[in-house]
């Protein structure tokens, strides 16, 4: 046999058990039971009954070794970096405290599925609820939620700087992200019986498409994140003032990003509040490198620097809090609200003009801002760079706001 053949069958021969030990090393399945995770100071014990894990790159020792806070950091960060699996299943997660601020949080069916060093294909946890004792005082404070699913997700990143301590280089990848029917009752601390206050969140959705670690579009939505104050309590009698007995506020957002033209749209960012108004906020950037996206946190900031700016509109339509929050100044300060509404469209006309020089964009600004505080419907004002874009380094370099006016074109409208 020649050596070149002989050289042939051993190379095949090699390959041939590194695929095996490979396949070997990616399908450990292993459970494990009975898990409890005490704190090192003060804090809450974690209390786990099973731990189902599949086709798994790392030993059952070495699995638990990641969650043990007795494993040296370097050795949890080497073990972390290169764990894989097909599954990891946990039924129920419970925290527990049994010191000066008692209280326990279960979480419920836990699942993460196609995991390979940070990155995994989805995680979802079915709910949560629990009580535990605030800081402030006051009595206890309760919560639960609905599902949580996150997918095709890069944490990778985001695990090496949690690991170095330090969070501002984690720029983590998420495509989808997706949180629903969250809770909380929290108490006032009062001399009496508790007062308790409620927060809800009816949906936080959030989707976005990459290339590679660059964002290329993203969507975000937040609805009815719900504020109802105690009855009887301070907040609820200041809401009561204005008009309101709770806040219920949503959010939208959507942006694209062309990495070939470094162009940033921001095709749509609002904030709208039940019965008060909304508030949106439009632009268009450019200059902008992948970097902004991807680097270190100083270069992020430089990829930011280099930007630019080359419209902005932003607009807001009332739906009932301006004229509530008009007739609440007018009852503390003892004025008729219709004397309030001229007097303020006044100073408006006069002091915004004088403040900025007489300035042309200053003048449509204060004309559109007078005549919606006449009749309140919306409120828009639109800006553009003057013979192009304005980066975000000049700006900065900027100390005179009304240097600034000599760079932009404004236009404002009000009620249209």
């Amino acid at each position: 046999m020649s050596f070149a053949r002989h050289r042939a069958h051993l190379f095949a021969a090699v390959s041939v058990i590194s695929l095996s030990a490979a396949s070997v090393a990616l399908a450990a399945d292993f459970t494990i039971d009975n898990v409890n995770i005490k704190p090192t100071d003060k804090g809450a014990t974690v209390i786990i009954k099973t731990i189902d894990v599949r086709g798994a790159n790392v030993s059952k020792e070495e699995f638990a070794r990641i969650y043990d806070p007795n494993t040296p950091k370097d050795q949890r960060a080497a073990l972390a970096k290169k764990l894989q699996f097909e599954s990891v299943t946990v039924p129920e997660i419970v925290l527990q405290r049994t010191d000066e601020k008692p209280g326990t949080i279960t979480f419920r069916g836990y699942q993460m599925t196609k995991y390979n060093q940070g990155m995994f294909a989805r995680f979802a946890m079915a709910g949560m609820e629990g009580k535990f004792r605030p800081d402030e005082g006051g009595g206890d404070a309760t919560l639960k939620s609905g599902p949580l699913t996150i997918e095709d997700a890069d944490l990778s990143k985001a695990i090496d700087a949690a690991m170095k301590g330090d969070l501002a280089d984690a720029a983590p990848r998420i495509g989808k992200f997706d949180f629903r029917d969250f809770e909380v009752r929290f108490p006032e601390k009062s001399a009496g019986a508790p007062l308790l206050h409620t927060f809800r969140l009816g949906a936080f959705n959030v989707t976005a498409t990459y290339s590679g670690d660059v964002p290329l579009k993203s969507l975000v939505d937040i609805r009815n994140a719900v504020f109802v104050p105690a009855p009887n309590s301070g907040a609820a009698m200041g809401m009561q003032q204005f008009g309101y007995n709770q806040v219920d506020v949503g959010l939208k957002g959507e942006g694209t990003y062309n990495p070939s033209t470094k162009a940033y749209n921001l095709s749509d960012f609002t904030i709208n509040g039940i019965n008060a108004g909304a508030l949106t906020l439009t632009g268009l950037f450019g200059g902008i490198g992948p970097e902004a996206f991807t680097g270190t946190q100083m270069a992020r900031l430089g990829a930011l620097l280099q930007g630019d700016v080359s419209a902005i509109a932003l607009r807001y339509a009332d739906n009932g809090l301006f004229d509530k929050s008009l007739v609440f100044y007018a009852k503390m300060s003892g004025k008729d609200p219709m004397a309030v509404r001229q007097e303020w469209a006044g100073m408006i006309a006069g002091i915004l003009p004088m403040m900025t020089g007489g300035d042309p964009g200053a003048l449509k600004i204060a004309s559109a801002v007078s005549d919606f505080i006449k009749a309140p419907r919306s409120l828009t004002i639109s800006i553009k760079g003057k013979g192009g874009p304005v980066r975000f380094g000049e700006l900065q370099q900027i100390k005179d706001p009304t240097e600034i006016l000599k760079r932009i074109d404004i236009e404002a409208s009000a009620n249209k």
